[in-house]
């Protein structure tokens, strides 16, 4: 669904966002009415007349798939940000002595970004925007932006090269992360830290726990 949206026109993303952000009540029905009357009242403020607002509402209204309305009714859940036990002993070492909060949450970030998006490679696709986003840094100047980067190189192990000549693509791995026993194994279990959003990130980042051996890969610290 989320490759979907974002091949869409920037209004039509605009308005889906009033949909999402829709106070839901009981009943589709009695939710869908409610998203008309706020869809028209959007266009007539954007400068349409009472009829015209309503067919561009009804119009869009079809042409949001039944499985997106379905989310609000339990069809899909939050993504999970989560981390190996071996990741949170590396950060509870390493980070025992990093001041940087920007650099705390960066480094989760990008361990965080790797479990949710696994290759057999080991070479993670570098999407800094959303990894700047999880780690609160997106707003920050390219140049401060770098300097945290190249913090993380020097310090932590990222590395960071191109892979592919037909469609070169930015990837990142961290070497520490790549040579540890097998993630989501009794050894080595996959550990969930909250919800995949940057308050998990920032909450995590600023007060790493310690982890008992034992937890298991249904664990939530």
């Amino acid at each position: 669904m989320k490759q979907f949206i974002q091949l869409q026109p920037s209004k039509w993303k605009e308005v889906y966002d009033l949909y999402l952000r829709a106070e839901l009540p009981i009943n589709e029905e009695a939710y869908l009415a409610s998203l008309t009357e706020k869809l028209v009242a959007y266009f007539i403020s954007k400068g349409f007349d009472q009829d015209y607002a309503t067919y561009i509402t009804k119009t869009l209204l079809n042409s949001f798939d039944e499985s997106m309305r379905n989310s609000f009714f339990g069809a899909e859940e939050e993504e999970e940000a989560k981390l190996s036990l071996y990741d949170i002993k590396f950060l509870k070492e390493k980070l025992a002595h990093e001041s940087s909060p920007d650099v705390r949450r960066l480094l989760v970030a990008y361990l965080v970004y790797a479990r949710a998006n696994p290759h057999p490679s080991n070479w993670i696709k570098n999407d800094k925007k959303v990894i700047h986003f999880l780690a609160s840094v997106g707003k920050l100047r390219i140049k401060d932006q770098i300097i945290l980067t190249n913090r993380l190189h020097n310090l932590y192990n990222l590395d960071m090269r191109v892979v592919g000549s037909v469609q070169p693509i930015p990837c990142f791995q961290i070497p520490w992360q790549v040579n540890q026993p097998t993630p989501n194994t009794e050894e080595n279990p996959l550990v969930l830290i909250g919800p995949l959003n940057p308050a998990t990130i920032a909450l995590f980042a600023q007060n790493i726990p310690y982890i008992k051996e034992e937890q298991d890969n249904n664990g939530q610290i």
